[in-house]
């Protein structure tokens, strides 16, 4: 313990010291604010997060050209921001509100053998292709090296390049933001994709070549959708496509090219919908369709199924579980639940979940607790042999949409350096609401305590290769706001990648081009089911559901989606 204290009172003297460094003068100076460092899954390094921050903040101001923008002193407006934001108004002007030209976001990680910091900046200039940084730390003694180098790298990449940028502006020459809009359009580049066979893109290093056959784009659905997936809901051999909105649940069949609209069932205006997942949990040979939703502050999930004579019929509804279907290690695939919570702060969901057991009448109960980090929640994980060892690693998304990677002793191996599995979907009652006689809720709408709750893209684990080892794909919907507005999402255009384990990390194996607009939910399904030890890898299909656009702030004026298929062949083992 007293070595300890030792320790952080050195490592505040060496803060103490950094911050007495002033800056030079340089081209510019471009403001940089810095916000506070996330240390959820900081470990037994999470005392050192507030240090860090600080270190790094100082480290930048003794840089030329750098100006530091005061955090407190931005609180005014940060709060006035989280406040529209809370109101539904758009964010128009975030860096001109809070006078910075850079907005700096960090989180610290404690992985099984080092401490590993990530730094996010996002540009006034170029909103969407934030910068990132990385600094690995093995023990406590090397932290303040790493943030030096972080500094230096910052200063260096961002900083100098602004440098080139601004003279090359005033000597006439074109500027990196002008080469941007140089570039052939995105949508332009996806149709030569489509159109070309070249819809699915082979990463370097990749030992798995999947290549696409084609692909073929629904008509307008006059809907947005809000979650998807397919399953045999009928049991002929074949999966039909559940597509979900917020007024209705629609059944499609995708045959021969062609989709086919075979049902549907109509959704009250106060129901919002978090997830759809297929199941055949009581083994009839036919899927049900699982429903994660509430009304308002009410879990109201549900169950769905269909019969050729009434379509699509409910089941069970006003269920007060979130649900999801899933494979448990040493399970098989069983139902499991998370519990709403009445605190607002705590986003209205209670850590914890649950196996769910059915009782009579239909009603469920309690079952085991999965050993799941209380962090995470119903739909950010799934478990995955990623090395073919028969035993399952948990790979999840965290709320700063990283991927992150824990072997069975849940010790942290792997955080991603990209971001993954970004999504506006949340669970709980949509952010205008205000619980009722809520603590800090003194208005609707202003219930500032609030961080939602986001559900991140479906994460599917697959063995698409045959050779024992497990595949991870996810969604990659690109951000275009920063990462300190908690509660407010929004991306421009993204694509689906395929992920493989590979010297102790997840590397990309392929990803399908930008699919503009925005991904909302998505499915995999292996044809001829999914490839085994020593047998050829066969068809595939991906299933995307997409709002259309790639303007910003798209989704506020969306009014219809698109359903889009990839043909794919597999390799084999």
């Amino acid at each position: 313990m007293v070595d300890r204290l030792f320790r952080v009172l050195v490592f505040l003297a060496a803060l103490v010291v950094g911050s007495d460094v002033q800056a030079e003068v340089g081209n510019g100076p471009y403001r940089f604010l810095c916000f506070p460092f996330d240390s959820s899954s900081a470990g037994k390094y999470a005392y050192l997060a507030d240090g860090i921050h600080s270190m790094l903040a100082s480290r930048l101001a003794a840089k030329s050209g750098i100006q530091l923008v005061d955090y407190v002193g931005r609180e005014a407006e940060l709060k006035s921001l989280e406040t529209a934001v809370a109101k539904g108004q758009q964010v128009k002007g975030v860096f001109e509100t809070l006078q910075a030209d850079y907005l700096v976001s960090g989180a610290a990680y404690a992985t099984d053998t080092s401490l590993k910091i990530q730094v996010v900046i996002s540009a006034s200039t170029n909103k969407s292709n934030p910068y990132n940084f990385t600094g690995l730390a093995e023990s406590e003694e090397q932290v303040i090296a790493v943030i030096n180098t972080l500094a230096d790298e910052i200063a260096d990449t961002i900083v100098a390049a602004q440098q080139r940028s601004d003279s090359s502006v005033s000597t006439g020459q074109a500027s990196d933001g002008m080469a941007g809009f140089q570039t052939e359009h995105p949508e332009k580049q996806y149709k030569k994709g489509m159109f070309g066979g070249g819809a699915i893109v082979s990463s370097e290093g990749s030992t798995i070549e999947a290549t696409a056959e084609g692909m073929k784009r629904s008509a307008t659905i006059p809907v947005l959708v809000a979650a998807m997936d397919t399953g045999d809901v009928d049991g002929d051999g074949n999966v039909e496509i559940i597509f979900a909105s917020k007024t209705e649940i629609q059944v499609f069949r995708y045959r021969e090219g062609r989709f086919q609209k075979v049902g549907s069932h109509a959704l009250r205006p106060t129901y919002r919908i978090h997830a759809v997942t297929t199941a055949d949990l009581d083994k009839d040979g036919k899927a049900e369709i699982y429903v994660s939703a509430n009304e308002r502050f009410r879990v109201a999930s549900m169950i769905l199924q269909w019969s050729p004579a009434n379509a699509i019929s409910v089941r069970q509804e006003n269920i007060a579980w979130f649900l999801r279907p899933m494979e448990v290690p040493g399970k098989g695939m069983v139902l499991v639940g998370q519990m709403s919570g009445i605190e607002s702060r705590e986003g209205f969901v209670r850590p914890g979940l649950f196996l769910l057991e059915r009782k009579e009448g239909d009603r469920f109960k309690r079952g085991a607790k999965l050993p799941v980090p209380e962090k995470f929640n119903l739909f950010d994980f799934v478990w995955a042999d990623l090395n073919g060892d028969k035993t399952a690693e948990l790979v999840a998304i965290d709320r700063n949409e990283k991927l992150l990677v824990y072997d069975a002793s849940s010790n942290l191996i792997f955080v991603s350096e990209g971001a993954y599995g970004g999504s506006t979907n949340y669970l709980g009652p949509a952010n205008l609401d205000r619980m009722p006689n809520s603590p800090g809720a003194s208005a609707a709408g202003e219930d500032s305590d609030r961080e939602l709750a986001f559900v991140p893209t479906r994460l599917l684990a697959r063995d698409i290769d045959g050779d024992g080892k497990q595949e991870i794909i996810i969604g990659r919907n690109k951000r275009v706001t920063p990462l300190f507005l908690r509660n407010f999402r929004e991306y421009e255009g993204g694509n689906i990648a395929c992920l493989g384990w590979s010297d102790s990390a997840l590397i990309e194996m392929w990803r399908t081009n930008t699919i503009t607009g925005y991904i909302a939910d998505y499915s995999f399904v292996l044809a001829e089911g999914e490839a085994k030890d020593g047998e050829v890898g066969g068809r595939a299909q991906l299933y995307v559901g997409q709002i259309p656009g790639d303007t910003f702030l798209g989704l506020i004026a969306a009014k219809e989606s698109k359903m889009l298929v990839y043909e794919m062949q597999l390799p084999g083992k």
